[in-house]
């Protein structure tokens, strides 16, 4: 996700903690997403996860019609409207996706 956004100059919103380290995020522009409203100004939702076993946030941003950017590991099936599925780790098919969402 990092270098996606890196590479597409994209700002990135970061629910919660999300970083293995203090300066992950580092030459990305980013900011904490709203806690009240994760939602609010999102282009779309991204979660290319290696082990995803509670997709609720994706299928609530399905449900206020955001595209949704998420590996198949998330458990959404790749028939669903909206969905766009990349391979976790896969950059160049997480780039083209961001590329066509934003």
């Amino acid at each position: 996700m990092r270098a996606a956004c890196l590479g597409l100059d994209l700002e990135v919103r970061v629910l919660g903690q999300a970083r293995e380290q203090p300066a992950f995020w580092r030459g990305v522009r980013m900011r904490p997403a709203n806690r009240h409203d994760p939602f609010a100004e999102a282009a779309c939702v991204v979660l290319p996860a290696f082990v995803e076993h509670r997709p609720r946030l994706l299928l609530q941003a399905r449900s206020r019609g955001l595209p949704v950017i998420c590996s198949a590991d998330c458990g959404l099936p790749p028939d669903a409207s909206g969905v766009h599925l990349v391979r976790a780790g896969a950059l160049p098919e997480l780039v083209d996706a961001l590329r066509a969402c934003c």
